[in-house]
């Protein structure tokens, strides 16, 4: 089913490809519903942890001078 791939992308941390499956009408308005409204937000939620992890980590590699 195509609400179990979020899920998916989610465990395998594949941000990009999370986001533009969010973005595509068929999943945004399949998990856009009372059933499934939970697994929506916590897809975006994850998009959100997995960028700022990401930006923390680069800011930690740069070198400050």
């Amino acid at each position: 089913m195509r609400q179990e791939l979020p899920y998916h992308l989610e465990q395998l941390l594949d941000n990009n490809r999370l986001t533009r499956c969010l973005l595509e009408w068929e999943v945004f308005e399949r998990l856009f519903s009372e059933d499934f409204s939970i697994d929506l937000l916590r897809s975006w939620q994850k998009v959100r942890e997995n960028l700022l992890l990401k930006t923390m980590k680069y800011s930690i590699e740069q070198p400050h001078g």
